[in-house]
């Protein structure tokens, strides 16, 4: 179970984009997933699609149902069925099976669609690198300039490394140097160009179809049924097949150890199991080689077992060096070992939780005793069901620790040695977000404590904290985009700050004060986000969708993956603790320092602050670099090693128009309420009666309207937002907010001139006295005046709980304070 840097175990299942078929394909494994990609660049291939199960019959009549892993579909009209399968379990899996894949095959070519099998041999480190990087450029619209003289440059020259045919185009057409990469990778996926398939991007050999550089075959593997009928040797390599120099490499490695030397020097003494052998004789070949006389008995055994007399020592080696040999462990039968296997799969190896689940394996002996002696078998002892769970356990500890003690303690267990290959600027960004380490204020405002002490309730309602949107490219480990807001992370914030990397805005940073402006501009190859639900949305995922760009999700228990990400954050926000306002990570380095009353600075303020500090981080080195962080973007730049691609015209458009914030909604009495506003539309009526809730998309740019998303049809219902009097459309969401602020403010200071119902009400009581000393009016000093008649007590009843009497007493003593 060895897992990748990106949080990919070898057999992780996912979604690809496939952005020349334009399709989403589900992959449930690595090999799975490197031929999606490798069949996307394949201009042969028409459609790739999951397979539909068919119902197969075996030879005794028995049915069962097959699905194999995809159909595909050529521009010769073949359509073929692909399974993907592991190099190393193919042979056992059609061995074992031979019968079932044999009716398989049988099935489907019925069909008319043969059944072939693909392994990782099938499919090269290096066209599949090449397939990950031209890929995604195969919708680009390159420079038709540049294309032809691409064009012109390889049939002069012939076959050329495309990093020099790219250093001759920038030569030449120096002016179009920025449209360069785009063009000779979009090229290349639409096979416009070549690249040799047996080298890494861009020092690959590029040519023009039909001359020096052939055409890859399509990845489609091997035919099942001529595996079937002949042999396996075509899909495996000469190591991993068990011939005689397999053999050879067990005799080496169980010579090395010592009792491989004492085994051979047993085989030169007694080789004939024929021969007899009593116990004197045992032990006196035992004492001359060093071992007991059980082991010499066992030795016999295994001699027997291997066909001895007329053997070699070579083919013994796999009799003596078995898995689990020689360790101390007492002597059960099978079925004995069958019961103590399926317990502790029932009883030991299980959650925390599990009803029967044995604590110890104490609890677990006690289980396998009870069950022999059901059956009328011995039992084993103590030791033995313990050496056997530890023997269960070492076959895989990390999955066994995952049964008995749960994920988190089977992560501590698993490799870190995985890695993820990227080396282009814009291959991967990592996005995250944290809270800021500070507390900030509004502008003109002062934060007065409300009661002396700590907690909620002692909270300053002007002191708040904001929030960090970070990018950073991992690659070079660059910061992108570090925005600070002071609304909570939401979906229509990180499209908003994915939106301005994507179109190349950077005026907040000239803003801000940056002066070393990040060179990423257009579309990156992948995201990495976070498992959070602003990040893992219907909306983030519609857009990058629409975008081309595949999403590489962190799962929310690995948290050693996304290093780069957290690194970033961790450095970038150290330095927000010599702030005024800061927040204290333990209560030692607190002290009696409030955070929230020594807040100074404004969300524009920080802002500024962190998009220096992030500055400044882009302009040191990274760990074992030479180059500081923007310098090692631009020499990426310079050699052609670049996943950002630039937007088609669609999407384009859709980035500056159509990515707007999308929130589910619902249908009120009135309309839909969004953003403080109504929206109506006649379509809505129906959705109204059954209180539907629906997607609304609204343009920040313009929100006096919005588009909904019909839940049924999934139609776009026009709305129109009532909007307050003397405000008129269109109207952008800064300048509603504006409008806000300027009502609120109004409310605010009519409500300072007026007085309040608590000064009305005293006004009223100081005339009522004043009135009452002057004699106007006499009341009585006081009067009692009850609501309800005492109660009548009836002969022969018991006395019972009485209401209590609600008295008003005028002129209390004191008068109203």
């Amino acid at each position: 179970m060895s897992r990748g840097y990106d949080g990919s175990l070898l057999s992780r299942k996912g979604e690809v984009l496939l952005t020349r078929l334009g399709v989403t394909v589900r992959f449930e494994s690595t090999v799975e997933e490197r031929l999606l990609q490798m069949l996307d660049v394949d201009g042969g291939v028409v459609s790739v699609e999951r397979a539909e199960s068919v119902t197969v019959y075996t030879s005794d009549g028995a049915s069962h149902t097959y699905t194999p892993d995809f159909t595909v579909t050529f521009t010769d009209g073949r359509v073929l069925s692909l399974e993907c399968k592991p190099r190393k379990l193919l042979p056992l899996l059609l061995q074992e099976n031979a019968d079932a894949w044999q009716a398989r095959v049988t099935r489907l070519e019925g069909l008319g669609r043969p059944l072939y099998v693909v392994t990782e041999r099938d499919l090269p480190r290096e066209r599949v690198q090449q397939a990950i990087t031209f890929g995604p450029f195969h919708g680009v619209e390159g420079s038709a300039e540049l294309g032809e003289l691409a064009r012109k440059t390889l049939r002069e020259r012939g076959a050329l490394p495309l990093v020099t045919l790219r250093l001759l185009l920038k030569e030449v057409a120096p002016r179009l140097s920025a449209h360069l990469d785009a063009t000779l990778l979009s090229m290349l996926a639409r096979r416009e160009l070549v690249a040799d398939v047996t080298a890494l991007p861009p020092t690959c050999l590029v040519d023009l179809p039909g001359r020096s550089i052939p055409l890859p075959p399509s990845p489609v593997g091997w035919p099942l049924r001529a595996l079937l009928r002949e042999s396996l040797e075509q899909v495996l390599t000469p190591d991993e097949s068990t011939d005689q120099g397999g053999e050879l490499r067990l005799e080496a490695q169980f010579l090395r150890t010592e009792r491989g030397q004492r085994a051979l020097q047993l085989f030169a003494l007694y080789s004939d199991p024929t021969r007899p052998l009593d116990n004197e004789q045992a032990e006196e070949l035992g004492q001359r080689v060093g071992v007991s006389g059980r082991t010499v008995y066992r030795f016999r055994e295994a001699l027997v077992e291997a066909g001895a007399p007329g053997i070699t020592f070579t083919e013994l080696v796999p009799y003596l060096a078995r898995p689990g040999q020689g360790k101390p462990r007492r002597q059960v039968e099978a079925r004995v070992t069958a019961i103590m296997e399926r317990l502790a799969r029932e009883h030991y190896f299980v959650p925390v939780g599990t009803a029967g689940r044995t604590a110890t394996v104490s609890n677990l002996s006690e289980l396998v005793r009870k069950a022999c002696l059901a059956e009328e078998l011995p039992p084993p002892a103590y030791n033995t069901v313990r050496r056997f769970a530890d023997r269960l356990w070492e076959q895989d500890p990390v999955q066994a620790t995952l049964l008995r003690e749960g994920r988190e303690k089977a992560q501590a267990l698993e490799p870190r040695q995985g890695h993820l290959e990227v080396r282009r600027y814009g291959e991967l960004l990592g996005v995250d977000c944290t809270p800021c380490d500070v507390f900030t204020r509004e502008e003109g405002l002062t934060v007065v404590p409300l009661r002396e002490g700590r907690g909620k309730r002692q909270r300053h309602p002007e002191a708040r904290r904001g929030n960090i949107i970070n990018i950073v490219d991992v690659v070079t480990s660059q910061v992108l985009r570090s925005v600070v807001v002071v609304k909570p992370i939401s979906a229509a914030l990180v499209l908003r700050v994915l939106r301005d990397l994507f179109l190349g805005d950077t005026s907040e940073l000239v803003a801000a004060g940056v002066v070393t402006v990040p060179q990423a501009m257009g579309l990156p190859q992948r995201l990495r986000l976070d498992g959070g639900s602003e990040f893992i949305n219907r909306q983030v995922k519609r857009v990058l969708a629409h975008l081309g760009i595949t999403v590489l999700p962190r799962n929310q228990w690995s948290r050693h993956h996304g290093g780069i990400e957290e690194r970033t954050i961790g450095i970038t926000t150290h330095y927000q603790h010599i702030l005024p306002g800061t927040t204290m990570n333990n209560i030692a380095n607190r002290g009696k320092y409030d955070a929230q009353r020594g807040a100074v600075l404004t969300i524009a303020d920080l802002n500024r602050y962190h998009q220096r500090i992030v500055e400044r981080h882009n302009n040191l080195c990274a760990p074992l670099r030479e180059l500081t962080r923007h310098e090692h973007a631009q020499h990426l730049l310079d050699q052609g090693l670049t996943a950002w691609r630039p937007p088609s015209t669609t999407q384009l458009e859709f980035l500056r128009n159509r990515m707007h914030p999308q929130e589910i909604k619902k249908c009120g009495q009135e309309g839909i309420k969004l953003l403080g506003l109504i929206y109506n539309a006649p379509e809505l009526d129906p959705l109204i009666v059954r209180g539907a809730s629906v997607e609304v998309l609204y343009n920040p740019d313009d929100i006096s309207t919005a588009r909904a998303v019909h839940p049924d049809t999934g139609a776009l219902i026009h709305l129109q937002a009532r909007l307050p009097e003397g405000v008129e459309g269109p109207l952008s969401l800064q300048e509603w907010v504006e409008i806000k602020g300027r009502f609120r403010a109004a409310r605010q200071s009519a409500l300072d001139r007026v007085k309040t119902p608590q000064q009305l009400l005293a006004e009223v009581m100081v005339e009522r006295q004043e009135r009452l000393q002057q004699g106007k009016q006499k009341a009585p000093a006081t009067s009692l005046t009850s609501l309800k008649p005492p109660p009548v007590e009836r002969p022969g009843t018991r006395p019972s709980i009485q209401p209590a009497e609600i008295v008003f007493e005028e002129n209390p003593p004191g008068g109203l304070k």
